[in-house]
């Protein structure tokens, strides 16, 4: 029940049914097209639309968006025939092996509590940032000038979250690579005081050194799971920064969003342990 579509031929014939259309587009932003320009990694975002449409052999009219450069599309019908509406795009908390964690009565010592590889789930207020915001916080504070929001003991979220559609809160948001935020580590968990940061993928020595140093945590988010993330986002509002689009700092309160320590209060990094820890037990076990 997946149509494979190449753009040239015409999907395999379907009936007329009711349905749900989930596209996956992969695309590069503008930063992540000049990191891929000067490196050879691939930076990609994945976005998720999902609609509902009549699917049939007619091929009657569908509405996507192409906001960003696309370099491929994957896309899919469920029928209803065949699943209930949100079988592929379901997710529910375990709460038996992964600790709530209450954002808006966090403690540092609590924090501190964390061990790498840890899943935890948080609820509360998180804030958002990327590059352009994080660097212009660092150019009010060099200026002396206040920040419009106080990100003081709160955790920030390295992703532009998409518009919603339709009556979702915030559409997909899911994280970015989170080594581009490096350089500004030591100042916003030393000067702005955050309590730490989600992203995706391993942070790089100046990072971690200014976790353990402020005795911070840093947690990764699912990546390429933006459209899911986003189910754990109850409320999203701009708060500041609001000329840079998707780039703006959103508040976001959240439930029982799904993250995992990557990074503790001691600057142990489950992306360096994890490999060790493997690489220990592969060589030890028995063939």
């Amino acid at each position: 029940d997946i149509i494979n579509w190449n753009g040239n031929t015409q999907p395999e014939e379907l009936p007329v049914v009711s349905g749900y259309l989930l596209v996956d587009y992969v695309y590069l932003d503008k930063d992540e097209k000049q990191l891929f320009t000067n490196n050879n990694h691939e930076y990609l975002i994945e976005i998720v639309q999902e609609m509902e449409n009549k699917i049939s052999t007619s091929y009657n009219s569908i509405d996507l968006i192409f906001d960003k450069p696309t370099k491929y599309l994957l896309w899919y019908a469920q029928l209803d025939r065949y699943s209930e509406r949100n079988k592929y795009m379901s997710w529910a908390p375990d709460v038996e092996k992964s600790k709530r964690v209450l954002l808006d009565t966090l403690t540092p010592e609590e924090v501190a509590s964390w061990k790498p590889g840890q899943t935890l789930l948080l609820n509360g207020k998180i804030f958002t940032g990327r590059d352009a915001a994080h660097k212009r916080i660092m150019d009010m504070l060099a200026r002396g000038e206040e920040l419009p929001v106080n990100l003081k003991d709160r955790f920030i979220y390295y992703v532009g979250p998409v518009d919603p559609v339709r009556d979702e809160v915030v559409g997909p948001a899911g994280p970015t690579t989170s080594t581009r935020m490096d350089k500004f580590s030591e100042m916003m968990l030393g000067e702005v005081g955050l309590a730490g940061m989600i992203g995706k993928a391993e942070r790089g020595p100046v990072a971690i050194e200014a976790i353990k140093k402020h005795r911070k945590a840093y947690l990764i988010a699912v990546g390429g799971a933006a459209y899911l993330v986003s189910k754990a986002i109850r409320k999203a509002r701009v708060v500041a920064f609001e000329d840079l689009g998707m780039e703006a700092i959103y508040e976001f309160v959240v439930e029982d969003m799904p993250v995992t320590v990557a990074v503790d209060s001691t600057g142990e990094s489950v992306h360096t342990s994890g490999p060790k820890k493997w690489k220990l037990f592969l060589e030890t076990a028995p063939a």
